[in-house]
């Protein structure tokens, strides 16, 4: 490895747990989709902190 590269990856120690996604979260979610009436809709998230 040159010594312009750097390892940018982080340590399974220091990265957070998987963001937990309830069933109530998961039915609003299929409620919005199904009152647009698009199956192909996505879900976005954005997580702060």
């Amino acid at each position: 490895m040159s010594a312009a590269m750097q390892d940018t990856t982080a340590s399974t120690a220091e990265m957070p747990g998987p963001l937990l996604f309830t069933d109530s979260a998961a039915a609003k979610v299929k409620e919005l989709i199904d009152e647009e009436g698009n199956a192909e809709l996505k879900l976005r998230v954005f997580v702060q902190g």
